[in-house]
This record gives C-alpha cells, sequence and structure tokens, in this order.
C-alpha cells in the first residue's frame, strides 16, 4: 500500500494512481510504503521511486505497483513468474514476507509502474540491490551454519575412524 507524505495524499490510491500515469515512461513519482509485506526489502514508511515503465519490459524478481479491480489501494509486491492467460501475459505476485504466491493473477492493464529505489540511510538505494544483498546475507548465515555441521560431523567420523 502506498501514500504519498509530499502532496499530503495518504491512502489516496486514485489520486497516487492519476500521478504515476500522468509522469512520462521512465519518469519517478515518489510514494512512501505503509503496510508490512514487502519487509525485509521494503520497511512501512520508507519512501520509494516508482518508476512508469512498459509492462512488457517486466521480468522475474521486479517489484511492481498495481491496482487490483474494484480494489481502492495499491499494492506494492515482486514479481515471482509470468504465465500465458487468456490472449495475454499475465504475472504471479508475492509480497517478500508473504509464504505463499498471492491468490491473484495480474494482468498488464492493473499495473502501474515499477518499484526502483528506496530512500535509507538518508539516500537512495536501488532495490533490486537490496534484495540481492539480503538474499547473500541469507546464504551467507546458511553456509556458515551447514560448515559447522560439515565440520562437526567429519571431526566425529575421523575420531571414530582413528581409534586404538
Amino acid at each position: 500500500m502506498l501514500s504519498n507524505q509530499r502532496n499530503n495524499v495518504k491512502n489516496d490510491a486514485a489520486v497516487i494512481q492519476k500521478m504515476i500515469l500522468s509522469v512520462p515512461y521512465g519518469a519517478c513519482v515518489e510514494c512512501r510504503i505503509n503496510g508490512n509485506s514487502m519487509e525485509p526489502t521494503l520497511k512501512n514508511g520508507q519512501r520509494i521511486h516508482i518508476a512508469r515503465v512498459h509492462a512488457g519490459s517486466l521480468c522475474p524478481g521486479d517489484v511492481i505497483a498495481f491496482v487490483l479491480p474494484g480494489r481502492k489501494r495499491i499494492i506494492i509486491h515482486r514479481i515471482i513468474k509470468h504465465v500465458v492467460g487468456q490472449n495475454e501475459l499475465e504475472i504471479v505476485t508475492k509480497g517478500d514476507a508473504n509464504n505463499q504466491d498471492d491468490p491473484w493473477i495480474v494482468n498488464r492493464s492493473m499495473i502501474l509502474g515499477k518499484a526502483t529505489a528506496v530512500f535509507v540511510n538518508g539516500s537512495w538505494a536501488s532495490i533490486n540491490a537490496l534484495h540481492d544483498s539480503f538474499v547473500k546475507a541469507l546464504f551467507n548465515k546458511f553456509r556458515h551454519v551447514m560448515m559447522r555441521y560439515f565440520f562437526r560431523h567429519a571431526v566425529r567420523t575421523c575420531q571414530f575412524f582413528y581409534k586404538a
């Protein structure tokens, strides 16, 4: 969910949607995250840039802003995969903090733009770079735990074989 603090617009998806769609392709609109579904990549209250992009340029792993029909909020979630729907490409999304894919399918007409940057520690950072560093930290933690396990197991095995 988004809000735009600069213009004192809070949770008004229609106004934010008009702002994003009024800028030319490639231009950005600054908004504020309102929700926890994208943690740890995007935290509640952080400022982000939403760039207007062509839907055909989006890939799995990109974070997109979209509006579901009949809903009054903008959703920011990550693209998990593309699926072939009736007459067009459809997108499966998921929040980083969620355990399962979203129950809806996103089509091109629902997409407002791509989240490109987030304001962290006094400067703008690429959202993909933040996600990559989180995945790398998670992998390093897993590797450390596995190495400790294998080292202990190897030491026990060696002690078993070399007992006199």
